[in-house]
């Protein structure tokens, strides 16, 4: 029997205006209507590069988080921190 190859790929691009400040780059997440123009191929290059990842502006939420270690895990590490001052 054939062995399958699972992969996976984050596409990034540059980071929408309302969290450039945290950092340059953002994964591209697709809308429903993206997802099979790229799983099929079809969407082209210079349209992959001007709208993949585009359409969900004004909805990134963002906050604060504890630092982190290599080898932390846990949904804990999502959590808001809680400044006393």
């Amino acid at each position: 029997k054939e062995e399958q190859l699972h992969t996976a790929t984050i596409l990034t691009r540059d980071a929408a205006s309302e969290i450039a400040h945290i950092h340059n780059r953002m994964p591209i997440l697709l809308t429903g209507d993206q997802i099979s123009g790229w799983l099929s191929g079809d969407i082209k290059t210079t349209e992959a590069k001007n709208a993949l990842g585009t359409g969900w502006g004004d909805r990134f939420q963002f906050h604060e988080v504890a630092p982190i270690k290599m080898d932390s895990d846990g949904p804990e590490l999502i959590e808001p921190v809680q400044r006393l001052i």
